[in-house]
């Protein structure tokens, strides 16, 4: 059963937003393209994996996606694939690499195309098993078995491990994370989680869930005034919609949107965060007047602090989508 829907993690977003405004000769643009084509290979390779997830009989697990919670060291761990049964609890790392990867657990590394080394994935999954036993302790619920799998998701992906070693076991390429779950299965026994207990902590988990926040100065050093501000035309996509007559108007296009500043609000929450005051409100969405910027904040009915010159909004993702 998929408690939640997989969605663009918010570092995807974020990289798009900054690369759909920024101009295109930026000198940092080729680093955040690089870092935006490994942001969306992995959510291919998670998309993948959920198709494969779906031959899972309905109700043996509570599948929870892209999962990222608070430690007790004021940092997050975050788990690609939860899933949770009555006898134990499997995660699951999706890896979405193309050509020959060997898992070389002497040296602890992953190397792809006998020439490129990443780190061992398996150090990674028992690295969040471990902080989701702790995040589970610290919440008191009774912890049954713990598991891991690496799924590599790539279907040209050619994947050597060692026969008899624990790469062989844990790390899967395909369709064969399903026998491998079935394996998990036939090996716990022990009951430790009704159906409602599973209800229960699949919400709570939810309602834990993190999202990150980037700073864009501090990650790519650009400020501010190297972000265009404006309204794109949902039509053209062009920079700087213009708002009269109750619409937004495309010079280039001719296009009308009553709501096109919606998605200029969001590009705006991923870059710089969800609150702003009425002047940045007007600034970023290119608008003259303050009393149009006020009515369309009206409208908006965002929450708020502060009052009159010192008003601060807050946005959120679920009132602009």
């Amino acid at each position: 059963m998929f408690m939640n829907k997989r969605k663009k993690s918010r570092k995807l977003e974020f990289l798009e937003a900054i690369l759909g405004r920024i101009r295109s000769n930026h000198s940092m643009v080729p680093v955040i393209k690089e870092q935006l084509r490994r942001e969306q290979s992995g959510h291919k390779g998670e998309l993948t994996l959920d198709s494969y997830l779906h031959y899972l009989p309905y109700h043996d697990y509570y599948i929870i996606k892209g999962l990222r919670l608070a430690n007790d060291r004021h940092t997050h761990f975050q788990i690609d694939t939860l899933l949770l049964s009555p006898t134990h609890i499997p995660i699951i790392e999706a890896k979405n690499l193309a050509g020959t990867i060997e898992v070389d657990e002497n040296r602890n590394q992953m190397i792809q195309n006998g020439e490129i080394g990443y780190e061992n994935p398996m150090l990674q999954a028992q690295f969040q098993l471990g902080e989701l036993h702790r995040w589970l302790a610290r919440h008191s619920f009774p912890i049954a078995d713990l598991e891991y799998l690496v799924a590599m998701t790539n279907q040209s992906c050619v994947l050597k491990t060692l026969a008899g070693s624990e790469a062989e076991y844990r790390v899967c390429r395909g369709r064969s994370v399903i026998p491998r779950l079935n394996q998990f299965s036939a090996k716990h026994q022990q009951v430790f989680y009704s159906q409602a207990d599973l209800q229960y902590m699949s919400q709570f988990l939810l309602n834990h869930h993190v999202e990150p926040t980037f700073d864009i100065e501090k990650m790519y050093k650009i400020k501010r005034s190297e972000i265009p501000s404006g309204v794109h035309c949902p039509c053209c996509g062009t920079l700087g919609m213009k708002y009269h007559g109750g619409s937004w108007h495309c010079h280039r296009c001719g296009c009308k949107s009553k709501d096109a500043h919606l998605k200029a609000l969001k590009d705006y929450y991923l870059i710089y965060g969800p609150e702003f005051t009425n002047k940045q409100f007007r600034e970023f969405l290119g608008l003259e007047s303050m009393n149009i910027a006020s009515k369309l904040l009206v409208k908006l009915k965002l929450p708020n602090k502060g009052a009159k010159k010192n008003r601060v909004y807050i946005l959120s993702l679920e009132l602009i989508i």
